[in-house]
């Protein structure tokens, strides 16, 4: 739900997770409803647990929002390079997804597919909205 997150010494490397059936106001309602509780510590299905549950969450709920609108900016400049043009703006406008340049060497290719999955799932979201 709130993605996927690698502690590094230089910070967070954090990106969504989401694959094909993605629904954005799904996933923010779910980060919502957890946001809301009193809880001391979120464990991430992908690596590693946080301690600022509430500031993890927003950050996540955040990205989101960030990544689904480069999408759709994007998309609407054609298909040429969609995934090359959308990685390089998230590079910018990402500091947590900047990060996985500090990422080691196989973990930064495993990354490059599930960072494509999770734009084909928020493209399909563009395309198809509920």
């Amino acid at each position: 739900m709130a993605g996927v997150t690698h502690c590094l010494e230089e910070g967070i490397y954090a990106r969504p997770a989401t694959p094909p059936r993605f629904k954005l106001e799904i996933s923010l309602a779910s980060l919502d409803r957890i946001m809301s509780l009193d809880t001391s510590m979120i464990c991430f299905g992908h690596y590693g647990f946080r301690e600022d549950v509430k500031a993890a969450l927003k950050e996540a709920r955040d990205q989101l929002s960030l990544w689904v609108e480069v999408v759709r900016s994007q998309l609407g400049k054609g298909e040429e390079n969609l995934e090359e043009r959308i990685i390089a703006i998230l590079k910018k406008e990402d500091a947590a997804f900047a990060n996985i340049k500090y990422l080691a060497d196989d973990i930064q290719q495993r990354e490059v597919y599930f960072v494509g999955n999770s734009l084909k799932g928020m493209k399909e979201y563009v395309i198809s909205p509920p």
